[in-house]
């Protein structure tokens, strides 16, 4: 496992927080064609994530490796619904780290990811502007 991870704070480093072409997949099974499925989907994510990072940050902080697992894996999957496809493989690596009771390399990533979490919600509230 890493010991340190780059700064995902920069907003030009990298691909872009969001794949939209993600979000596309959506309008198939919408049944208005359009994009009003994956509006939904953005705002409960934006509205629910936070708890969940907030888990996370107690998990690592309590030394809770399980939960940790648990709350990495639910936001790995839920980031990758949204297209956030470079913050959900950070989650899958903390998901590992936590379940190899890798604590100090989860909290070192942890604090990593800060800037990408802040970087995908300025991405889904730009669709979400962009939409209305």
């Amino acid at each position: 496992m890493h010991a340190t991870h780059p700064d995902r704070s920069d907003p030009n480093a990298g691909p872009a927080a969001v794949d939209r072409k993600v979000l596309d997949q959506y309008r198939e099974i919408d049944p208005s064609g359009g994009l009003g499925l994956a509006l939904r989907i953005l705002r409960i994510y934006i509205d629910s994530s936070g708890e969940t990072w907030r888990g996370i940050g107690q998990a690592i902080a309590g030394r809770d490796g399980e939960a940790l697992r648990l709350a990495a894996h639910s936001l790995k999957s839920s980031t990758a619904s949204v297209g956030a496809l470079p913050l959900a493989n950070l989650f899958r690596e903390l998901e590992a780290l936590a379940k190899s009771a890798h604590m100090d390399e989860a909290e070192i990533l942890f604090a990593s990811m800060q800037g990408e979490y802040a970087r995908v919600l300025a991405a889904l509230h730009e669709i979400l502007a962009e939409a209305t």
